[in-house]
């Protein structure tokens, strides 16, 4: 993966922040001797292996170890279809402004008059003889989208679909390792729960919502899903896997085909961890 310039829109400055924050843009930083490029914008972090001058040094000490941290959980989950999950979780969709479908955008927003922007203008802002109101229903012929969060629950976690569809929309693999997180070092009472997905050389992490948002949005007419879970198990070692996977990996776990090819040096892709809980539980640091 060489090109990370997509990595530059997975930002969120803030002017509380020094710009040596990575809510400001990427930064780089070694980890466990591997240099590794790093993005946020304060609910999901993209960690991608990548060479030294990719980006800044990260030099914000709070943020260089919250993110240490948690580039260094080792989460119990089940390998999954990394296609078969990007399917699962949606589009990609951004805030983004569009045409007015009303007056017809930017183009006809000024010349805009019917009767109810009109009867608007009289009531609200007022409107003299002749004047052409323009179009009420937008500002200067666009409207602002909001993408729906698409809420689902994996195990006793809930998350935003949309997000993560987000961070994972420039990462491929075949298999990556899905698990749910709780990290207790937080400073959420309780921990903060987090949907982690380790492909190779690379991991997210992406903040969940809290439970009793559920209810709000099921009554706000949203719908909240949860993930199928797996299926198959590895003829190795057990693990629950994806079925997808299964004829992708020859019927072993991402875990077991590494040890098998004695593989070196991949930061997120070689943890020795066998979860005695269904997949869908939430792994707790086990």
């Amino acid at each position: 993966m060489h090109d990370l310039s997509w990595m530059k829109e997975i930002r969120k400055p803030d002017p509380l922040l020094p710009e040596s924050h990575p809510v400001h843009g990427p930064r780089t930083m070694t980890v466990r001797g591997t240099t590794l490029a790093v993005a946020t914008d304060g609910h999901v972090l993209i960690a991608v292996h990548a060479p030294e001058d990719a980006f800044p040094a990260l030099t914000h000490e709070a943020a260089e170890a919250g993110i240490r941290r948690m580039l260094t959980w080792r989460t119990a989950g089940e390998e999954v279809s990394l296609a078969a999950l990007k399917a699962w979780l949606g589009p990609a969709e951004r805030e983004r402004l569009e045409a007015c479908t009303h007056c017809g955008g930017p183009d006809r927003f000024a010349t805009h008059d019917c009767p109810g922007c009109r009867a608007e203008a009289e009531t609200y802002t007022g409107i003299a003889a002749g004047e052409v109101p323009g179009c009420h229903e937008c500002e200067g012929g666009y409207v602002e989208f909001v993408p729906d969060p698409r809420p689902a629950w994996i195990g006793e976690l809930l998350f935003n679909r949309n997000l993560l569809a987000i961070a994972l929309e420039h990462l491929d693999a075949p298999t990556v390792r899905l698990a749910a997180f709780v990290d207790h070092e937080a400073w959420r009472k309780g921990g903060v729960p987090c949907v982690v997905v380790d492909g190779p050389g690379w991991r997210v992490v992406l903040a969940g919502m809290l439970p009793e948002t559920a209810k709000y949005l099921e009554a706000e007419g949203i719908p909240v899903v949860t993930w199928p879970g797996a299926g198959p198990k590895c003829k190795d070692c057990g693990r629950v896997i994806d079925a997808v996977a299964i004829a992708a990996l020859g019927e072993r776990c991402l875990d077991c085909q590494e040890r098998a090819r004695a593989a070196e040096g991949d930061l997120f892709g070689r943890q020795d961890v066998r979860p005695k809980a269904p997949p869908s539980a939430i792994a707790a640091g086990r």
